[in-house]
Parts: structure tokens; C-alpha cells; sequence
């Protein structure tokens, strides 16, 4: 549950850090995350690998056009994090021009605990543009799933695979917290997955 929030945080921070980066050095940069306490560092010109974008299994989609810019990354407590802004596109199926895949902010944590499996939620508003996301994890066994929370089901959609207990890592603590973090962003758009002993997390 800490990990929204401080998605929130580090989103509110990246986007300071585009406002002034103009001005402010990447080593400036470094410093304020420093003495804010966080072991992370930044890199202007970083981005998360494409294969680990795809690996989330949010986005289904052979990305020929993908951008990344101000990488943070780092530790906090003993999981891996890393954040940046993603531009994604693809040629479009029926016309001469790009489609848009993803634009915003995504994150990936890699924990030490181990966990198998695979979950996704997407907004529901958003199920006609991800069908190959959806078919991806029904072709590998997946199954959709009726979560105990019915203000969260008017909003996501959510899937599991055959090898995961979803109440392992779902429960109610996690629905009140996504949607009170869309309210909170103005009903910005989250996708959420657990792979493997990793979370992805993505907010545009």
C-alpha cells in the first residue's frame, strides 16, 4: 500500500524536476533527492529498459517508437525502484501515423520477497484499447476476477493468472487506496500489475 503514495510523491517530484531542469543541474538534482532522504539518484537522459515496460504486461504492443526521459532509481527499504516519464507509440493499423500507446509516469519495484504469478488492473474505461493486453493473460491461462469490492469493480477490470491466490496480495486495503489516490489525481488513469516478485505501476 505504501507504494501509491509514494508514486504520488515521486510523480509530483518529477514533474518539478521537468519545471526547473532547465535551470538545475542533474547533480542538483541528485543533492535535493539526497537531502530529502531518499537513496535514489536521478539521470536526465535515462529511461526503463522497453523489455522491462513489456514485461508488466499492462501495454501489449511491439513499441517501435519509445522515449524515456529523468530516470529515478534506487532503493527504498530493500526493494529496487525505478521511475520515469514514457512516451509509446506504435504505426497505427489503419491509417499513416503513430498511435499512442502510453504517455506518462511508470514505475517498476522489484521486491526480495518472491511471489509467482501474474495479476493486472486496468480501467474498465480503457478495456477497448487493451484486448491484447486482456488476450494475453486468458491465452496463458488467466481468468477474470470478481474482487469483494464493488466501488472498485465500477472502475477496473482485473485479471489473474492459474498460479496465482489474487487474495494473497489483494485485499481491501488495496482498492480504497487506488481509488483514493485516482480521486486524489483528479482520475488520472492507473494500471496496475504484480509479476513475479515485481510490481508495475503506471499512471497517465
Amino acid at each position: 500500500l505504501v507504494w501509491l503514495p509514494v508514486a504520488g510523491y515521486l510523480s509530483f517530484l518529477g514533474s518539478r524536476i521537468r519545471r526547473f531542469k532547465a535551470r538545475f543541474k542533474p547533480p542538483v538534482v541528485n543533492l535535493i533527492l539526497s537531502f530529502l532522504g531518499l537513496n535514489l539518484v536521478y539521470d536526465q537522459k535515462g529511461m526503463i529498459a522497453k523489455s522491462r515496460f513489456l514485461q508488466s504486461g499492462l501495454f501489449v504492443t511491439n513499441a517501435p517508437y519509445y522515449k524515456g526521459e529523468d530516470l529515478i532509481r534506487g532503493t527504498i527499504e530493500d526493494a529496487a525502484f525505478e521511475m520515469n516519464e514514457l512516451d509509446v507509440r506504435e504505426t497505427s493499423r489503419v491509417r499513416n501515423a503513430q498511435d499512442q500507446v502510453f504517455r506518462g509516469v511508470f514505475f517498476h519495484v522489484e521486491f526480495k520477497d518472491p511471489f509467482k504469478g501474474k495479476i493486472i488492473m486496468l480501467p474498465k474505461e480503457d478495456r477497448p484499447y487493451l484486448s491484447r493486453s486482456i488476450k494475453q493473460i486468458t491465452r496463458a491461462g488467466g481468468y477474470r476476477i470478481d474482487v469483494p469490492h464493488a466501488r472498485f469493480q465500477e472502475h477496473y477490470i482485473v485479471y489473474a493468472d492459474a498460479t496465482v491466490s489474487p487474495s494473497n496480495l489483494l485485499h481491501e486495503g488495496i482498492y480504497e487506496t487506488i481509488l483514493a489516490f485516482r480521486k486524489k489525481t483528479n482520475d488520472k488513469k492507473i494500471y496496475l500489475s504484480f509479476v513475479e516478485s515485481h510490481l508495475y505501476l503506471a499512471i497517465m
